[in-house]
Parts: C-alpha cells; structure tokens; sequence
C-alpha cells in the first residue's frame, strides 16, 4: 500500500501545485495522465455530444432534441464520474502491480510498456525527451478502458432518463454511439502524435 499511499500524496501535491502556479509545475515526479486526458475530454465535450445524438436519434427513433438531452447528460456524467474512475482505478492497478518504477525505454517492447502498462502515471524519462511521443501515445492507450467505463456509464444514464426504451436497443445505440465518438477522440489523439513526431521532433 506504501506505493499507492505516495502516488496520492503527489497526486495531491501536483494538483494543488497546478492549479496555484501552473506555469513552474514540472513532470519530475511523473506525469498523472488525468491532468491532460480530462482536460482534452472536456474540450472535446461538444463534438462529442453531437455525433451521439446523431446515432441516438436515428437508432432509437428519438427527436434530435431528445437525442442531445440524453448524449449531453451522459457525457457529463463520463467526463466528471467516468474519466476520473477509469484513470484511478488503472492508476491503483499500476501501482500495485510494479508499474510504478522506471524501467527503461531502450526496446521498442519497453517503449509499448511504458505507454500502456504504465500510461495512467507516466514515467518521465525527461533526459531521453521523450514525452513529446509519450503523452499522446498514452492517451490513445487509456482511451479503450475509458471507452469501455463510458459506454456503461452512459448507458445507465440514458436508461434512467428514457424508462419506455427496449434495454438492448438502448445498450446497443450507446455502444455504436461511443463507438463513433471515441474514434473521434482516438484520430485527435493520433494527428497529435504525429503532429509530434513530425513538426516537433
């Protein structure tokens, strides 16, 4: 538990540090992904509510305005319930089962661990410079079990708000409705990296 107990304190530490004097804050003590995944989520919010209430309207018969009711409230819930969870609990397994040390990034089966395995809090290697690629790699990586915690998310919440709805037609709107949206966030994520990779570098 001593792991997990310190990555809090610095979680805490950072976030209060980010927040006082975003400017001066470093990556010295890793980097919580959450910092830049819900942020990013949170700007993509609009987008995002607009392509589900496409797939909503058209899969469950409803009226466009219906559809943005429902696919604005669920993403809602995603972003300030389901982001956070997804990255705790991935965090909280990282921790637990040794991803919390540097373990290096010279093999490219190295570089795949570091940005998946270890993608929720991520090892720096600030003398390589290797964040550039880092950050948005990561990104795509957390993007599968957030899409997976969003889905059901959403889904409970759509199910509350349209009671009369057939239960496996709701479920499978929701599913193709964050299906779309999370491709949508996925090819951000990548033009990012490559943006990266390419004009950075």
């Amino acid at each position: 538990m001593k792991p997990i107990m310190k990555r809090l304190r610095v979680f805490l530490w950072v976030a209060a540090w980010v927040l006082c004097f975003p400017g001066p804050a470093q990556a010295n003590a890793g980097v919580p992904m959450i910092f830049l995944t819900l942020p990013g989520m949170a700007l993509a919010l609009v987008p995002v509510m607009f392509l589900e209430m496409q797939v909503l309207a058209k899969g469950l018969g409803l009226t466009r305005r219906v559809a943005f009711k429902v696919s604005a409230w669920a993403n809602l819930l995603t972003t300030v319930v389901g982001v956070p969870l997804t990255w705790a609990i991935l965090t909280v397994l990282e921790g637990v089962t040794g991803g919390d040390r540097a373990y290096g990034i010279d093999t490219p089966a190295k570089k795949l661990l570091a940005v998946t395995w270890q993608a929720p809090w991520l090892i720096p290697y600030e003398a390589d410079h290797n964040l550039y690629w880092m950050v948005p790699a990561a990104m795509m990586w957390l993007l599968v079990p957030t899409f997976f915690m969003s889905w059901w998310l959403e889904y409970l919440a759509a199910a509350r708000m349209l009671r009369d709805a057939d239960r496996a037609r709701l479920q499978s709107a929701m599913f193709r409705a964050n299906l779309l949206s999370y491709a949508f966030l996925e090819l951000c994520a990548l033009g990012w990296l490559l943006f990266e990779i390419v004009f950075v570098v």
